[in-house]
């Protein structure tokens, strides 16, 4: 049957990531979604693979403007094999203009081309997303361990991870019922940390660099909640950090690459350097 006028908008507004769409979404519509993902997961093991057209459909089902579940659900499906979502022409040019469009189009950006660091309003991926994109970094299986070996999945899981980072570092403490502060543990800098323990080597020293390169971009505007950053210079910063292994900025920290790489979030001294590094 032919599509309505309405209809269409609709499915245009899944490629606008400039707003999410989720809550668009009827319960209905979400299963239906969830049934054609797996099949389609399914067929990509099977064959599709081999086919770029193919990894970058499966690829568009990881953008922020489908439901969290649905996200998910990719990612469970291809956790031993995410790797594959690169291209062989991403492959081949691992920091160019093909990698570029790809992190371009997995980022959800807010006003024109910003990305809203916003403690208070946060318009990145949910828990849920973040919480499988972590949970992929820890399997060894994944191959998710560098750029290397892991390609575009890798680099946004990371960069999804540093983000969320970054705005529970720069969150003021919420205020309790009675007027005083909560403590950070209890809000989102407790619930990066746990999210993030088990996560090391690599993934945890890129990771951890981008969010200082972050935390340098925004010092001007340390004072004020809602902080953005250019989404072309966010992507630079990954693709220095992971690909080109080079920072853009100085900064006169004294943690070195070897402390970097034993850190561990599960230990709390670990933690707590971490946190002086960022500040």
């Amino acid at each position: 049957p032919k599509i309505t006028k309405t209809q269409q908008e609709y499915i245009m507004n899944l490629f606008d990531h400039t707003t999410t769409s989720t809550k668009s979404f009827t319960p209905e519509q979400i299963r239906s979604l969830n049934d054609f993902v797996g099949d389609l997961c399914t067929a990509f093991l099977q064959y599709g693979a081999q086919y770029d057209v193919f990894t970058r459909c499966i690829r568009f089902f990881l953008c922020p403007s489908f439901p969290p579940t649905i996200v998910t659900e990719v990612i469970a499906q291809l956790k031993d094999v995410l790797y594959l979502l690169t291209t062989q022409k991403e492959w081949d040019d691992i920091g160019g203009p093909p990698v570029v469009t790809a992190l371009d189009q997995g980022l959800l950006s807010g006003e024109g081309n910003m990305m809203i660091l916003d403690a208070n309003h946060p318009t990145s991926s949910s828990a849920q997303v973040m919480d499988a994109m972590a949970d992929a970094l820890r399997v060894s299986s994944s191959r998710l361990d560098s750029v290397e070996s892991g390609g575009v999945f890798y680099m946004l899981s990371v960069c999804y991870l540093a983000k969320h980072l970054v705005v529970a570092k720069c969150s003021r403490p919420s205020k309790k019922g009675d007027g005083s502060e909560r403590s950070h543990s209890s809000s989102g800098l407790g619930a990066a940390r746990k999210r993030l323990m088990g996560v090391k080597g690599k993934p945890l020293v890129h990771l951890v660099l981008i969010c200082k390169e972050l935390m340098l971009l925004l010092e001007p505007v340390e004072n004020q909640d809602s902080k953005m950053v250019d989404k072309n210079d966010f992507i630079q910063i990954v693709l220095d950090v992971c690909v080109r292994g080079k920072k853009r900025m100085e900064d006169e920290s004294k943690m070195d690459m070897f402390e970097l790489q034993r850190l561990d979030v599960r230990n709390e001294d670990s933690w707590k350097k971490l946190l002086e590094y960022l500040n």
